[in-house]
């Protein structure tokens, strides 16, 4: 992804971090690990609500409110809106009344920390810190309650990018300005939409239905020539509220969707009776947009292609097929549940396809539940990617902005490793690089803080090897987290039918975990003869993460052997 860069004066640094961060937590190909946040203090307190109820009704188990009051506690300590709030001897008291009470101590703080409250103190909050250049650590993590609360709350993570985008674009070179505009415009007014579809022939007969039902209307209200249609296609346009242009075709869409799946049983066919594409309008500015009209299936990272791409694919190919019948019977499983979840246009259907890839995967212990296999299997791959997936990303920044060239000249002057990422972590860590890293972000990285502001995170850890081994650990700990959560909405959707209004946000992050899981299956079965099945695979990562963590949790300085180690992917390396 490329950064929007401006050539703002370095007291306007917050200013472009907060707008180069956010498209980065926004962004559909960013890493799970930069992404949005699911959750903030408030938003977790309302999941806490939320699913106490499907509790009362049976349908969800009482552990699962355990998980989220763990969850609730560890962001009541480090949130920085609550401790706007509150002291931190008070936050520290509601945190010891969770472990006491737990019910009580959640609807005790639920009240205590107001909805409207906590936005306002988000927003006040990021306008004091932004236009200080020294201050990113609190923007970064205002910006994360402020984006949390956005989304949970009804705002669209597309509209929100656009909006960025149209407003920091611009070439007026006022930043403290266009922050006002921009974290102003997010005042949770609703607005009334007009949102135009296209019909096809074959709903003509249900025009009057459609009318009578879902208040659709056929007459042209002037705005019908803003869309393209095929001949013999109609236009109708349906009114709704919303927050935003994209909530507004999903709401719109979200009602008609029911009628349109109940014909498709009538009409015994499933040939789309609807364009791809529709028209909204807000009634009041009359600014108009075409968006599509659904979600169409998941996105998740977009892999750079590389040089040895076509040797790779056929080593792992062929690697995999010398594996047991049973072994490349489950692998081959495990890809056509992931494939099959990317030909799913139901955002419902392709989740349920990437859970079950999960599964299929990660249960090889019948003693054990589905849910504890996951966790305890597919936490370890994550975490033991943790690293790579960091110095992959700076990488990736590097290139997508500088440059290949560029950075080709500065992976040249690492000298100590042969590999790209080991490089980019030696130019990181190595004390001998101090000068050139502060020259590269004073000359190439200068309109660049976000990548400026990962690098500096990870330089810090520099001589405390077990402070550096805990970033994985408090990683792991939000994916387990998380994969509960998704667990939740896995059994909502097979038990209840339910959805939810952020599937397509929480189906993005499970993508990504099974795109990371079937990748380190395939290459590690393809790479080291001795793993014959995928439990292996995973005993392998737990020995290896052992070793890593006993190494790391030594004291030291990040060195040479400790990057090599951070990297590797063999508990025994050939």
């Amino acid at each position: 992804m490329k950064y929007i860069t401006q050539d703002w004066t370095s007291t306007k640094d917050g200013y472009l971090f907060f707008v180069q961060r956010l498209q980065e937590m926004l962004f559909h190909y960013s890493d799970d690990i930069v992404k949005a946040p699911v959750h903030n203090t408030q938003t977790l307190l309302e999941e806490y609500v939320d699913t106490e109820k499907d509790v009362v009704k049976g349908s969800i188990k009482q552990y699962q409110l355990d998980i989220i009051a763990k969850e609730i506690k560890s962001s009541l300590m480090t949130d920085v809106i609550v401790r706007e709030l509150y002291k931190y001897e008070v936050i520290e008291e509601m945190a010891k009344f969770l472990d006491k009470d737990q019910r009580t101590a959640v609807h005790y703080i639920f009240n205590k920390i107001p909805k409207k409250k906590y936005y306002e103190i988000c927003c006040k909050y990021l306008k004091e810190n932004l236009s200080e250049s020294n201050r990113k650590t609190e923007i970064e993590k205002g910006l994360r309650a402020w984006l949390a609360f956005l989304l949970w709350h009804g705002y669209s993570s597309e509209y929100i990018y656009r909006f960025l985008r149209n407003i920091f674009e611009e070439s007026i070179n006022d930043p403290e300005k266009k922050a006002q505009i921009f974290l102003n415009r997010f005042d949770f007014e609703i607005g009334k939409y007009k949102v135009y579809f296209v019909f096809y022939e074959k709903l003509k007969p249900y025009q009057k239905l459609l009318n009578e039902r879902l208040h659709i209307s056929f007459e042209d209200d002037g705005c019908f020539k803003q869309i393209t249609r095929k001949q013999k296609s109609f236009i109708g346009v349906m009114e709704t509220k919303a927050y935003d242009n994209y909530s507004a075709m999903k709401r719109a869409y979200s009602a008609l969707e029911i009628f349109l799946r109940y014909l498709e049983v009538f009409l015994n066919d499933n040939i789309s009776v609807i364009g791809k594409n529709g028209l909204v309008i807000r009634q009041d500015t009359q600014e108009g947009i075409i968006l599509p009209v659904k979600a169409f299936g998941y996105k998740s990272i977009k892999p750079e292609p590389r040089e040895n791409f076509k040797t790779e694919i056929d080593t792992i190919v062929l690697g995999c097929q010398e594996k047991g019948k049973e072994t490349y019977s489950q692998l081959n499983k495990i890809v056509d549940l992931h494939n099959a979840a990317l030909n799913q246009q139901d955002l419902n259907d392709a989740f349920l396809n990437l859970w079950s890839a999960l599964e299929v995967a990660s249960v090889t212990d019948s003693s054990k539940s589905k849910i504890e296999s996951v966790t305890d299997n597919i936490v370890s791959i994550l975490q033991n990617d943790y690293f790579e997936c960091i110095f992959s990303n700076i990488l990736d920044d590097l290139k997508n902005n500088l440059g290949n060239r560029k950075v080709s000249l500065l992976l040249k002057d690492i000298t100590e490793f042969d590999k790209e990422i080991c490089k980019i972590a030696g130019f990181i860590f190595l004390e001998k690089y101090e000068k050139y890293r502060e020259d590269y972000f004073a000359n190439e990285l200068k309109y660049y803080p976000n990548i400026r502001y990962k690098i500096y995170n990870l330089y810090e850890q520099r001589e405390n090897r077990e402070k550096l081994w805990h970033l994985s650990e408090k990683y792991c700990q939000r994916i387990e987290w998380h994969l509960y959560r998704l667990y939740r909405l896995r059994n909502a959707i097979v038990h209840a039918g339910e959805s939810h209004k952020r599937i397509q946000m929480l189906g993005e992050h499970l993508h990504i975990y099974v795109d990371r899981v079937i990748l380190e299956l395939m290459v590690k079965l393809a790479k080291d003869k001795c793993l014959g099945t995928i439990q292996d695979v995973f005993t392998d990562t737990y020995l290896l993460l052992n070793k890593k963590k006993k190494n790391l949790k030594e004291p030291g300085n990040v060195d040479e052997q400790s990057i090599m180690l951070l990297l590797e992917n063999f508990f025994i390396e050939e």
